[in-house]
């Protein structure tokens, strides 16, 4: 739960929210709704020496970090299969 390292390798082979929501549908799911999001603690990438050296690698201000880290999100979905 502390690992930025982790986190980023969960998300490596990560899909948009919408077309991942999509793939469910066309699986035959039905009913299919988000029920819980979850952001990457800012804090946690702040204060990582790993994360750290990327952004300066990567030249990114704080501001565009955090755009950055808004825009990935870890969903819960619901759903029922007929």
């Amino acid at each position: 739960k502390k690992s930025v390292l982790g986190y980023i390798g969960c998300i490596s082979g990560a899909e948009m929210k919408n077309e991942y929501v999509k793939l469910i549908e066309n699986a035959g799911f039905k009913e299919v709704k988000i029920i819980e999001e979850t952001r990457l603690p800012a804090e946690m990438v702040f204060s990582d020496s790993t994360a750290k050296a990327i952004m300066k690698e990567l030249n990114l201000t704080k501001k565009n970090a955090e755009e950055l880290l808004n825009s990935v999100v870890s969903i819960k979905i619901s759903a029922t299969k007929p």
